[in-house]
């Protein structure tokens, strides 16, 4: 890798990695994510093996004075572009920008440039240093990289979009020591332990001194509505759990910026598992120009009364630069009640995070004269600062409702159905291999926990509702097998370590929080009829050469029958 400290005459070993590239001439830009997508609406025209032709390749040699420079220069000239072209501000900045012009000379030697882009950085000095007064907004800006991990591309390749990621995340925190930079997705931190135990060991450093945060509460960023409430439970457990025991810290952020909509249920387990906030964003996409969502920063009450202080950005991919982050305030949805703007900027979705140039934006923009305020901070420092000021003054109940992607619950039924098909079996497990272990038998933690983990990867929000391509859903339908298959092997040897081990004995068992009656098929052996252990008489009937028998089971128990003597 080239480095701006380079020597000469030292070599270096480039290593590129490419990518031939899609594209959609009916979608250049890509949006088919705002709308039902028709079969064949996006067709790829380029033939495999011939997309792109790499032609002649160049090399330039870094100046950090021209850098800096331009830096400066595109800081003032994007701020000018939101200002009143009348107003004072906008005419000194002018001023300045004219300055630049004729003091920088691109055709002197190297070191008249080098003199001009410095002399022209003095000159503005003014323009660059002039600070607001006491009313303008302060956005809480921090690095982010999302990372689907799977969406489209399968999970073998989001193994390495981690290691890209994070390392490049590394260096800009070895380069600006302001830069704050948030990672949630403990199995994405996993990812990188197992494949990359030097990168990780280097990202806990990174944790531990404060500019890397380590926050989302949550294992994966999952669906929150197909997934059963005990799911939710456990993506906060073990989420929080390895950001506690791996990590060093204490989650208290639920970090989901792409998650299609939010149960009510949520701000309940949210408190339950010690977690107060909530930052998502997709909740002002919507179809046919429906009502806007009226908050950015409000307490969400759930269906049981419970509250979390909640902010909602307008996506997690912004830019820094002082147009954008300008624009982003002026169409912001809550116009009172709102100081600050909380800013995840960053390249996300495939991961990436942000660039160098990002960082020197947001740091130009500290205090910029006409410009918003930029603060790198995370996200609990937002809401903790914002509290101090007094909280959200909004409050919305109920459900936080998505009404844009649609067939969500439709799509990929297969692996909606196998969800709660392991949702069920796991289940089941825990409900055995309780009462076995509480009679001595040895509970295989392990082997369990590794179950759980699986099914709470594959309730991602571009697994579970059925946004992904469709290799992603061959391999989620080979790990939704694997778990029923170990959740059944576990459940069994749970059930034998119950059993009296008479080869006469039927035990029938029911996980149900009720009382019920079960239609069971049993042994030959029981033609003549059944018996509870303590005598009662089971009726049975032999329909087409099979013994069958209505049983009533309790609830949370079981009925072992023995044949009628």
């Amino acid at each position: 890798t080239l480095t701006r400290s380079g020597k000469a005459g030292k070599s270096y070993e480039v290593l590129m990695e490419t990518y031939a590239g899609h594209y959609y001439p009916e979608c250049p830009d890509g949006g088919c994510a705002t709308g039902p997508v028709l079969p064949g609406s996006f067709t790829d025209p380029l033939t495999e093996g011939a997309r792109r032709t790499l032609g002649v390749c160049t090399y330039g040699i870094w100046d950090e004075d021209a850098y800096q420079l331009y830096m400066d220069v595109d800081t003032l000239g994007k701020l000018l572009e939101t200002l009143d072209e009348t107003s004072l501000r906008a005419a000194k900045i002018a001023k300045a920008l004219e300055q630049f012009t004729l003091i920088v000379d691109f055709e002197q030697d190297k070191e008249k440039r080098t003199e001009s882009y410095r002399a022209a950085r003095e000159a503005l000095k003014p323009a660059m240093e002039a600070v607001n007064g006491s009313t303008m907004p302060v956005i809480y800006a921090v690095g982010n990289a999302h990372l689907d991990l799977a969406w489209l591309w399968p999970m073998a390749e989001t193994h390495r979009k981690t290691e890209r990621t994070f390392a490049a995340q590394l260096r800009l925190l070895e380069e600006y020591p302001e830069y704050k930079f948030i990672q949630s997705q403990p199995a994405s931190y996993e990812m990188c332990r197992k494949y990359y135990p030097e990168l990780f060991e280097r990202i806990k450093e990174a944790i531990h001194a404060g500019q890397w945060i380590a926050d989302g509460a949550m294992w994966v960023e999952p669906d929150t509505n197909m997934t059963s409430g005990e799911s939710l439970v456990r993506q906060l457990i073990h989420g929080k759990r390895y950001y506690k025991e791996e990590l060093g810290v204490d989650s208290q952020v639920l970090w989901l910026p792409d998650t299609f909509g939010y149960t009510a249920a949520l701000p309940q387990i949210l408190r339950g598992c010690g977690v107060k906030y909530l930052v998502t964003q997709k909740i002002f996409w919507s179809y046919n120009e429906g009502d806007q969502f009226p908050y950015h920063y409000f307490t969400w009450e759930g269906m049981d009364g419970s509250r979390v202080d909640s902010f909602l950005p307008t996506s997690y991919t912004y830019r820094t630069d002082p147009k954008e982050i300008n624009q982003v305030w002026k169409n912001r949805t809550q116009i009172q009640d709102l100081d600050a703007f909380l800013l995840p900027f960053g390249y996300g979705d495939g991961g990436g995070g942000p660039s160098r140039d990002y960082v020197e934006y947001a740091l130009r923009q500290k205090d910029l004269e006409g410009g918003v305020k930029v603060k790198m901070e995370g996200p609990r420092e937002f809401f903790e600062e914002m509290q101090e000021q007094g909280g959200p003054a909004n409050t919305y109940v109920g459900e936080l409702y998505f009404s844009a992607h649609r067939g969500t619950y439709t799509s990929q039924a297969m692996v909606k159905k196998n969800n709660r098909r392991c949702e069920l079996a796991l289940r089941e497990m825990e409900m055995w291999s309780c009462l076995a272990a509480s009679r001595g038998w040895e509970y295989p933690l392990e082997k369990a926990d590794a179950l759980w983990k699986q099914l709470l990867l594959h309730q991602f929000h571009d697994i579970l509702p059925g946004s992904s391509i469709a290799r992603v859903y061959v391999e989620a339908e080979e790990a939704f097998t694997e778990i029923l298959k170990g959740a059944a092997d576990i459940t069994q040897n749970a059930a034998k370590a119950v059993l009296d081990g008479s080869e006469d004995t039927v035990t029938v068992f029911n996980s149900l929080s009720f009382g019920r009656k079960a239609l069971v098929t049993l042994p030959e052996a029981f033609a003549t009829g059944a018996e509870t252990a303590d005598g009662r008489k089971v009726p049975v009937q032999v329909m087409d050469g099979t013994v069958k028998a209505l049983v009533e089971l309790p609830s949370c128990g079981a009925v072992a029958l023995i044949p009628a003597t």
